[in-house]
């Protein structure tokens, strides 16, 4: 009974996310506004750790499974891929440049107003 009132606490940030999602014009999926909805009822102690921590635990045990649809869409779409292959690399190089630029110039500024402090 524990596990299932768990996870109807978990269902119900996602359907609020959800919701969100629908109402909200942003590009945003709807389990990342649920994954903040979850956020905020934490860290305003409007619900206590303890009313998810023991599912959340299992959830994030055997998060490998739910990744599995994922891994079998693309094998099943893989000539999609090899079709744009070089493109693909070429934005995960690029964007990764990026992030480490981006990144770097963050942490350089950050540390130099520690100093100034």
């Amino acid at each position: 009974m524990k596990i299932t009132r768990e996870l109807g606490w978990i269902m119900f940030a996602l359907w609020i996310g959800y919701i969100i999602h629908h109402i909200l014009p942003f590009p945003v999926p709807a389990n990342v506004y649920g994954m903040m909805v979850m956020f905020i009822l934490l860290k305003t102690k409007v619900l206590p750790l303890n009313k998810v921590e023991d599912t959340s635990v299992q959830l994030l045990k055997h998060m490998e499974l739910f990744i599995i649809p994922i891994v079998a869409s693309l094998v099943k779409d893989i000539h999609l891929i090899f079709n744009d292959f070089w493109r693909i690399i070429l934005v995960l190089l690029i964007t990764n440049i990026i992030t480490v630029v981006v990144a770097g110039s963050v942490v350089q500024f950050i540390q130099g107003r520690i100093k100034k402090v």
